[in-house]
C-alpha cells in the first residue's frame, strides 16, 4: 500500500514507551496533576501504548473503551510468528467495521498471554483477540472487556491507565505520546 511500509505496520524497535520510568503506586486508583502529560498541543491524542503479547513486544496498541472487541491485525499476527492454524473459528459469521467504514470479515480468534506495563507495573492476563485482515494505523486494539478484566481505570485527560497489581499496589501505564502523535498524524479521522 502506498505510504504504508513495513516499518509503519509493525515497529519492534526499542522506542520509549510512556511507562518506562513510572513506578507502581501504593494507593487507591486516582489521578492527579503529576499524571498530566506535557503534550504541547491542543489535539486530543488517542491512548496508544506498548504491550508484550505472547512474549513479543508490540507497539501502536490502541486502548479503546468504545470497542467491544480486542483486535489483532493480520500483519501484526504474521510478524509475531503466529500461524493461521492457531486461529479458532467463530461459531457464526462475524464482521467488524473497518477504519474507513468497510465491512471486514473476522479470520478467527486466538487467546494470547498479554502483559500490561513492565517491572513492578506488570500484570499479565489472557486476552482473546479477533484477527482481521484490514488496514489500520494500529497493530492491536484493546477493548473494554479486557480493560474490565485488567481492572483498569483510564483517564483520557492524563493519557494514563491504572490497574491493581496486587498487595494494594497500583500499576501505571502512560501513553506513548510520540507514537500517539504519529498515529494521529497518519489517520486523524479514524481515531
Amino acid at each position: 500500500m502506498e505510504g504504508y511500509n513495513k516499518k509503519q505496520r509493525m515497529d519492534h524497535s526499542s522506542a520509549r514507551n510512556g511507562d518506562d520510568d513510572v513506578k507502581p503506586e501504593n494507593s487507591p486508583i486516582s489521578f492527579s496533576l503529576k499524571d498530566l502529560p506535557i503534550t504541547g498541543t491542543d489535539v486530543a491524542l488517542p491512548m496508544v501504548i506498548k504491550l508484550q503479547i505472547n512474549n513479543f513486544s508490540v507497539l501502536r496498541v490502541s486502548v479503546n473503551e468504545g470497542s467491544a472487541a480486542n483486535i489483532l491485525y493480520w500483519s501484526a499476527f504474521l510478524k509475531m510468528g503466529l500461524s493461521k492454524s492457531m486461529l479458532k473459528p467463530f461459531n457464526f459469521k462475524a464482521f467488524l467495521m473497518g477504519a474507513i467504514g468497510e465491512t471486514v470479515p473476522v479470520k478467527g480468534y486466538i487467546d494470547l498471554d498479554t502483559t500490561f506495563g513492565k517491572g513492578g507495573n506488570a500484570k499479565m492476563i489472557k486476552v482473546r483477540y479477533l484477527v482481521v485482515d484490514s488496514w489500520s494505523v494500529y497493530n492491536v486494539v484493546i477493548g473494554r472487556r479486557t480493560l474490565v478484566g485488567l481492572g483498569a481505570v483510564i483517564s483520557t485527560l492524563h493519557l494514563t491507565m491504572k490497574y491493581p497489581v496486587g498487595d494494594g499496589m497500583v500499576g501505571v501505564v502512560k501513553a506513548d505520546l510520540e507514537m500517539a502523535k504519529k498515529c494521529y498524524d497518519m489517520c486523524p479521522n479514524a481515531i
